[in-house]
């Protein structure tokens, strides 16, 4: 799956989501990886630990890093 400027070669099972106009993410033979840049940092993960987020965004909070705290909403019908 791809959101915003994304190209994704021979990708399985792979989310790529670029919400920033000025930026291209480009996935090439990955598998099984969400990546999604934000303005304030990318996130990588294999698709299996998706619920596990948080783990990824206390570390840097706790070393005083600004990390994202609110993400785009994706309406669908």
């Amino acid at each position: 799956m791809q959101s915003g400027l994304t190209t994704a070669i021979n990708c399985l099972q792979t989310l790529l989501g670029s919400e920033d106009s000025d930026l291209e993410l480009a996935g090439l033979e990955v598998e099984n990886i969400i990546d999604v840049p934000t303005s304030d940092g990318v996130l990588v993960a294999d698709m299996d630990r998706a619920q596990d987020v948080k783990l990824a965004l206390k570390a840097p909070t706790e070393k005083g890093a600004r990390v994202a705290e609110q993400f785009p909403k994706d309406h669908r019908p």
